[in-house]
């Protein structure tokens, strides 16, 4: 299927294992951060290849070295993480030989979608590659590991309709499994990144609004706020319903 020109800022993010607890909250310890940037690489590269290729694809070809630039992680930890990312079944990996040379291997992955095709968010890749967020990320901290999921979460919550996500600080931990404490400097993180807009209308000190960049729009722009604001919360994104 050929796309549009607006559909090259984002790439169809795999949302059914964010939007499951016990899935996104297995992410934990001292690997889970290294884990979480070499999925972000990955759907860096399948952007990548999609804009240039001017269409959508299932599987891309991807290097050990494209793996590591991309995620802003090292050659032999992007190795390793994506192998727990196969076992998991968040990715698949085959490998293929090289046709320049025989006696090299390259992988061939893909982002796994729910057999109906629904289940995805639009995660701005473009956004993520040109900001500084990956590569700020040096340690692995409570607020670093986080800002990664969150990124996830709210992506995979967006409101097509708006352009906003919705969620409270007691269904961050809730979902996540992260420390309450950790989500202010989190959200921080991802604001200075530039990949979040806050806009805090809400009256509860711990509900706001989200707004994802790098998919189109501003915040300033979307409509009706207040409406969308006294709305119940979906729980899951618009866009995973549309083809």
């Amino acid at each position: 299927m050929v796309t549009s020109k607006k559909m090259y800022g984002f790439v169809k993010m795999p949302t059914d294992w964010v939007l499951q607890p016990a899935v996104i909250t297995s992410f934990s310890g001292s690997e889970a951060v290294t884990l979480l940037k070499t999925y972000y690489g990955l759907l860096i590269l399948k952007g990548q290849l999609e804009f240039h290729a001017r269409r959508s694809c299932i599987n891309f070809v991807a290097s050990l070295d494209d793996v590591a630039e991309a995620g802003s992680i090292g050659r032999s930890a992007g190795m390793s993480a994506a192998k727990v990312l196969a076992d998991r079944g968040l990715v698949t990996r085959d490998f293929i030989t090289r046709p320049t040379d025989r006696k090299s291997m390259i992988s061939c992955y893909s982002l796994p979608l729910s057999p109906a095709g629904t289940g995805w968010g639009p995660f701005p890749w473009r956004q993520v590659e040109s900001g500084r967020f990956l590569r700020s990320i040096h340690q692995r901290t409570g607020v670093t590991l986080a800002a990664l999921k969150l990124f996830l979460l709210l992506v995979a919550l967006r409101e097509n309709r708006s352009g906003y996500s919705r969620v409270t600080y007691p269904k961050i931990t809730q979902r996540l499994g992260i420390e309450r404490r950790h989500i202010r400097a989190a959200l921080s993180l991802l604001m200075e990144s530039e990949l979040l807009h806050m806009d805090s209308r809400e009256r509860r000190e711990d509900s706001n609004l989200y707004f994802v960049r790098g998919l189109g729009g501003s915040p300033q722009q979307a409509f009706d706020l207040d409406a969308f604001a006294s709305a119940p919360a979906s729980g899951t994104s618009a866009l995973a319903t549309q083809p």
